[in-house]
Protein backbone atom coordinates (compact mmCIF):
# COMPACT_ATOMS: atom_id res chain seq x y z
CA UNK A 1 0.00 0.00 0.00
CA UNK A 2 0.99 3.60 -0.58
CA UNK A 3 0.99 6.12 2.08
CA UNK A 4 0.80 9.71 1.52
CA UNK A 5 4.30 11.22 3.71
CA UNK A 6 4.01 13.98 5.53
CA UNK A 7 6.97 16.00 6.61
CA UNK A 8 6.62 17.28 10.58
CA UNK A 9 9.06 19.82 12.98
CA UNK A 10 8.84 19.64 16.20
CA UNK A 11 8.90 22.20 18.60
CA UNK A 12 12.66 20.91 19.59
CA UNK A 13 13.90 21.28 16.29
CA UNK A 14 13.73 17.73 15.12
CA UNK A 15 12.46 17.30 11.26
CA UNK A 16 10.79 13.44 10.29
CA UNK A 17 8.36 12.63 7.64
CA UNK A 18 5.32 10.32 8.29
CA UNK A 19 2.93 7.88 6.97
CA UNK A 20 -0.53 9.71 6.56
CA UNK A 21 -3.43 7.57 6.18
CA UNK A 22 -7.15 8.35 6.40
CA UNK A 23 -9.00 7.69 9.33
CA UNK A 24 -12.60 8.10 10.47
CA UNK A 25 -13.05 10.51 7.14
CA UNK A 26 -9.53 12.84 8.26
CA UNK A 27 -5.54 12.68 7.26
CA UNK A 28 -3.53 11.31 10.39
CA UNK A 29 0.38 10.57 10.29
CA UNK A 30 1.20 7.54 11.98
CA UNK A 31 4.12 7.77 14.84
CA UNK A 32 5.03 4.38 14.98
CA UNK A 33 3.86 1.12 13.19
CA UNK A 34 3.33 -2.30 14.81
CA UNK A 35 4.44 -4.91 12.50
CA UNK A 36 2.72 -8.72 12.07
CA UNK A 37 4.96 -10.34 9.55
CA UNK A 38 3.12 -13.88 9.78
CA UNK A 39 -0.14 -11.94 9.52
CA UNK A 40 1.24 -9.61 6.49
CA UNK A 41 -0.23 -6.73 8.32
CA UNK A 42 0.49 -3.90 9.96
CA UNK A 43 -1.57 -1.16 12.03
CA UNK A 44 -0.87 1.80 13.52
CA UNK A 45 0.89 2.18 17.18
CA UNK A 46 -0.33 5.84 17.39
CA UNK A 47 -1.70 8.49 15.07
CA UNK A 48 -1.96 12.20 15.22
CA UNK A 49 -4.61 13.81 13.64
CA UNK A 50 -3.38 16.84 10.96
CA UNK A 51 -6.63 18.35 9.08
CA UNK A 52 -6.92 20.85 12.56
CA UNK A 53 -3.63 22.56 12.29
CA UNK A 54 -1.40 24.05 9.38
CA UNK A 55 -0.94 20.99 6.85
CA UNK A 56 -0.53 22.24 3.15
CA UNK A 57 0.76 20.57 0.25
CA UNK A 58 4.12 20.18 -0.68
CA UNK A 59 4.55 20.36 -4.47
CA UNK A 60 8.42 21.30 -4.27
CA UNK A 61 9.42 18.19 -1.65
CA UNK A 62 9.62 15.03 -3.95
CA UNK A 63 8.28 12.04 -1.72
CA UNK A 64 6.29 14.60 0.54
CA UNK A 65 2.65 15.15 -0.04
CA UNK A 66 2.28 17.72 2.56
CA UNK A 67 4.10 19.94 5.29
CA UNK A 68 3.03 20.59 8.89
CA UNK A 69 3.67 24.24 9.01
CA UNK A 70 3.62 24.64 13.09
CA UNK A 71 5.41 22.66 14.87
CA UNK A 72 4.37 19.76 17.28
CA UNK A 73 5.56 18.94 20.45
CA UNK A 74 8.15 16.14 21.20
CA UNK A 75 5.78 15.02 23.95
CA UNK A 76 2.42 14.17 21.17
CA UNK A 77 5.42 11.21 20.25
CA UNK A 78 6.10 10.02 23.58
CA UNK A 79 3.78 6.84 24.28
CA UNK A 80 3.71 7.36 28.07
CA UNK A 81 2.15 10.59 27.93
CA UNK A 82 -1.02 11.54 29.63
CA UNK A 83 -4.33 13.20 27.67
CA UNK A 84 -3.26 16.54 29.57
CA UNK A 85 0.00 17.01 27.83
CA UNK A 86 -1.00 16.67 24.25
CA UNK A 87 -1.55 20.67 23.67
CA UNK A 88 -4.78 20.23 21.86
CA UNK A 89 -3.43 17.27 19.13
CA UNK A 90 -5.59 14.94 19.10
CA UNK A 91 -4.24 11.59 18.90
CA UNK A 92 -5.52 7.78 18.45
CA UNK A 93 -3.28 4.81 20.45
CA UNK A 94 -3.47 1.33 19.02
CA UNK A 95 -6.70 1.90 16.08
CA UNK A 96 -8.39 -1.23 15.13
CA UNK A 97 -7.12 -0.95 11.52
CA UNK A 98 -4.93 -2.72 9.92
CA UNK A 99 -2.67 -2.74 6.60
CA UNK A 100 -0.76 -4.85 4.24
CA UNK A 101 2.63 -5.39 5.37
CA UNK A 102 4.81 -5.56 2.15
CA UNK A 103 7.11 -7.31 4.15
CA UNK A 104 4.84 -9.88 4.78
CA UNK A 105 4.44 -13.55 4.44
CA UNK A 106 1.20 -13.57 2.85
Amino acid sequence: MNFKRTMVLTREGSVGTFDTIEYEGALWFVTKWMHSRSAGAQRPERIVRLDRHDLAPAPDHPGIDFLLQSPVPKSVFDMAISPAALNGYSVVDRPKIMFPYPGGLN
